[in-house]
């Protein structure tokens, strides 16, 4: 997911294809220009179908930029099988281990995809299997397909428009400075939002783990003190019984 992502505004309410920005000269600069961003790259993003055979299963499809993509996320490090992508792939894809199970695909195979281009054409094409990953979320494991951003461009009729910028900072705590700047700098079509926006069920993981740690620490605290105090009551019951 990254830390931050740049996308037009209603993007993730609503997720469609139809929702896409021109990556021009002025996010790059603002982007590079920033001293707290560590790397960011490209994605197009849209769902579609996917067949093998006769079976067809959805599919979510992430157009990447391969070399920028390792730089921000990473997913080439949960290749099983195969290979990840290059920047000089075409019609190449990694797949998810849940996903090529369900299709009983291997690396070598070429599977279908279908689905809506920006322009309101059918997208359709035939992908070859570079590579198998398991994440280790099964959404991701069961769903998700990449495939070169320049293939998506062409296939799904981009025309250079893209969904997201993917940024990873440079710190942790600098991605709200990081926010704020950048809102600043972009044109009012966009939008840049954190990662407590896009997964907010892991923000919420989170506070029920920390007050789940609190609840733990209180509930030691007050074993140790009745135990003080257990000892403190003995002790005052003995000294009368030692004189």
């Amino acid at each position: 997911m990254g830390h931050l992502h740049i996308h037009e505004k209603g993007y993730w309410e609503n997720k469609t294809i139809d929702y896409a920005f021109k990556a021009d000269e002025s996010i790059e600069k603002a982007l590079s220009g920033n001293k707290y961003i560590y790397a960011y790259c490209r994605r197009i993003m849209c769902d579609a179908l996917i067949a093998k055979g006769g079976t067809t299963k959805g599919v979510m499809i992430q157009g990447v930029e391969p070399v920028r993509e390792k730089q921000v996320c990473g997913l080439h490090k949960c290749i099983i099988k195969g290979r990840y992508l290059n920047d000089d792939d075409s019609a190449h894809a990694v797949i998810g281990a849940t996903l090529a199970e369900n299709l009983k695909a291997d690396i070598g195979n070429t599977v279908a995809v279908i689905s809506q281009g920006f322009d309101g054409s059918i997208a359709a094409l035939h992908l070859t299997i570079a590579g198998i990953f398991k994440i280790g979320n099964p959404e991701y494991d069961k769903f998700l397909l990449q495939m070169p951003l320049k293939q998506a461009d062409e296939t799904f009729s981009m025309m250079g428009y893209i969904h997201a910028y993917i940024i990873k900072a440079s710190q942790i705590d600098k991605i709200d400075s990081i926010t704020t700047t950048l809102s600043q700098q972009l044109q009012n079509n966009v939008e840049v939002s954190g990662w407590e926006k896009l997964m907010p069920e892991l923000m919420q993981f989170i506070i029920m783990d920390d007050v789940s740690g609190y609840l733990f620490d209180f509930m030691l605290f007050l074993v140790v003190a009745f135990g003080i105090l257990n000892i403190i009551q003995m002790d005052n019951l003995c000294t009368p019984c030692a004189e």
